[in-house]
C-alpha cells in the first residue's frame, strides 16, 4: 500500500522513478537540495518562495511515506533554468529527445536542446563509467567541464556562427558519478538550421552527438532606417534579441533601443534583457575601414519570454517604428530618466563606488533613507530594493542578491559595489578608454580619479 501511496505520488511530482530496494540516504537528501539553493550568481535560475515550499514537500513527503527510498534522477527544465514567469506554454519549443554516446570511460548524454534563429541552450550530462572516470569528473578543484574539454560547433562553419558560449553546472543533478551542464549563446546565426556537433574531449575520437538545430521558435528580423549612419538591425525572437548599429566614434556608441509595450509604457533594453555578466549580454564594436564608422552590436535574453505581440513599436534614438510595419516611423523625445547619462562614481581604496542617492536621482527612482534602520529603500521601475549599511546583499522584492562587498557610508552619502547595476537591471562603463596610450597603460599612470562613468538605463 505505501509503495502504491509512493509511486503516485512521484508521478504526481514527475520524479522519473524510485529503487524501493536502496536505503534512503537523508543525509544526500539534505545536500542535494542545499546543492540546488546554493547555485552560482552566473547561472540563470530564479528560485521563488513557492519552488522552496515545493521542494520541502517533496522532501518531506518521501520521508514519511517511505524510509526505504533514495532520490530518483530530476529532469531538468531548460525554460525554468533561464526564464522567469510562466513558460509553461513554450515547453512545445524544447527538444527533448535524449541521445547517447559512450566508450569504455565515459558516457555523453545530450538531454534537451532550445534553439531560435538567434539563441541557442543545450542540456547534456557526463557520466563516469570506470572509477578512474569518475574520480576525475568529481573532483574538488574541477571547476565544471571547462570549454575546452566540450566542444558545441556547426557541422559547416561557413553556414552557421556561434560566439560567447557560455557554460553552467546545474548542480541539483550531480550525482555520485555524473555531472548535468548547461550551454548557452545569445550570440548564434544559424538561418540553415546547419546541425552542430557535441563532443567531450576525454572521450575516443568520434565520439560525437549531433545536434539538430532546426528552429521551431518564431524569429524575424527588422531593417531599421532612416538612422544618422546607416540602417539598424533589430533580429528577435521570443528568447532574446540582437541588435547592431553605426556610430561615429567609440565615444558615443550605445544601443539606444527602446520598445514601446503593448499598453503604451516605454520599456529600456535594460529592462527587458538580462544584463548580467557571463554571456547573458554581450556586446562588440568592429571599425568598418570602407564607411569609416564603428559597428556596435549587443545581443541579449530576455529575463521573461517576450511574444511579439507583446509589442507596440521599436524605438532607436528619436525615431519610434511600427512593429507591424517598421517603413511607419515618427519622431519621439524619450524622457530623460531613460536616457544614458554620466555619473562620477566614489572612489574607495583604489576603487569606484556607486553614489546610491545621486544615482537615483538622476534614474528617476524614489529613494527613502531610514535612520533607524540604517537601509535604503529604493522605487524603480516597479521593483522595489533595500540596501543595508555593511549588507554586501541587495534585496529585491524580498528576493537576495549578491554584491559581494558590502554597501557603506562614506562622508555622509550611501555607497554601493559596481555590482549594484546587475541587481537593477542598468549599465556602467567610462565615459573614456582610462589611458591615452599604451605606455600609460603599462606604467598605470592613470589617476583613478578622473573616472566619468555613462549610466544606461
Amino acid at each position: 500500500m505505501m509503495n502504491k501511496r509512493l509511486s503516485k505520488l512521484c508521478c504526481e511530482l514527475k520524479i522519473d522513478s524510485i529503487d524501493i530496494e536502496e536505503k534512503v540516504n537523508i543525509k544526500d537528501m539534505i545536500d542535494r537540495v542545499n546543492g540546488t539553493l546554493n547555485t552560482d550568481i552566473n547561472e540563470r535560475k530564479v528560485y521563488r518562495r513557492q519552488k522552496l515550499i515545493k521542494t520541502i514537500v517533496i522532501i518531506t513527503a518521501l520521508l514519511i511515506l517511505a524510509t526505504t527510498t533514495v532520490f530518483a534522477a530530476v529532469k531538468a527544465d531548460i525554460l525554468n533554468l533561464n526564464f522567469m514567469g510562466d513558460t509553461a506554454p513554450y515547453s512545445d519549443f524544447v527538444d527533448t529527445k535524449k541521445q547517447s554516446v559512450t566508450d569504455e570511460q565515459y558516457r555523453l548524454t545530450l538531454e534537451q536542446t532550445l534553439v531560435s534563429k538567434y539563441q541557442v541552450f543545450v542540456v547534456y550530462t557526463v557520466e563516469g563509467l570506470t572509477d578512474e572516470a569518475i574520480a576525475k569528473l568529481m573532483k574538488e578543484d574541477y571547476f565544471g567541464i571547462g570549454l575546452s574539454e566540450i566542444s558545441f560547433e556547426p557541422k559547416y562553419g561557413d553556414r552557421a556562427t556561434i560566439s560567447n558560449l557560455t557554460q553552467n553546472e546545474i548542480i541539483g543533478l550531480k550525482t555520485k558519478n555524473s555531472r548535468t551542464f548547461q550551454l548557452y549563446s545569445s550570440s548564434y546565426f544559424n538561418e540553415d538550421d546547419v546541425d552542430f556537433t557535441l563532443r567531450f574531449a576525454c572521450m575516443k575520437e568520434g565520439m560525437q552527438i549531433t545536434v539538430p538545430m532546426k528552429c521551431n521558435v518564431e524569429s524575424k528580423e527588422f531593417i531599421l532606417e532612416g538612422q544618422p549612419y546607416g540602417n539598424a538591425i533589430l533580429r528577435y525572437s521570443p528568447l532574446g534579441i540582437y541588435f547592431e548599429r553605426n556610430y561615429k566614434t567609440q565615444n558615443e556608441m550605445d544601443t539606444e533601443l527602446y520598445f514601446r509595450m503593448k499598453n503604451g509604457e516605454i520599456k529600456t533594453c535594460n529592462d527587458l534583457a538580462d544584463v548580467l555578466p557571463g554571456g547573458r549580454m554581450n556586446s562588440y564594436d568592429v571599425f568598418d575601414e570602407k564607411l569609416k564608422l564603428w559597428r556596435y552590436g549587443s545581443t541579449g535574453l530576455f529575463y521573461e519570454i517576450m511574444e511579439l505581440s507583446a509589442f507596440k513599436s521599436i524605438i532607436v534614438g528619436n525615431i519610434e517604428y511600427d512593429i507591424k510595419d517598421t517603413t511607419k516611423t515618427k519622431l519621439i523625445t524619450i524622457d530623460e530618466t531613460l536616457r544614458p547619462f554620466e555619473l562620477k562614481p566614489v572612489i574607495k581604496d583604489e576603487t569606484t563606488w556607486i553614489p546610491v542617492e545621486a544615482l537615483c536621482s538622476k534614474l528617476g527612482a524614489k529613494y527613502q533613507w531610514n535612520e533607524k534602520t540604517r537601509s535604503a529603500k529604493i522605487n524603480y521601475h516597479d521593483e522595489i530594493y533595500i540596501l543595508k549599511d555593511g549588507s554586501s546583499t541587495l534585496m529585491k522584492n524580498g528576493e537576495e542578491f549578491e554584491l559581494f562587498n558590502p554597501v557603506c557610508i562614506l562622508k555622509g552619502q550611501l555607497i554601493a559595489p559596481e555590482y549594484l547595476a546587475f541587481g537593477m537591471h542598468f549599465k556602467v562603463k567610462p565615459k573614456e578608454e582610462p589611458w591615452e596610450s599604451s605606455e600609460r597603460r603599462r606604467v598605470g599612470t592613470y589617476d583613478i580619479k578622473n573616472t566619468v562613468w555613462v549610466v544606461t538605463p
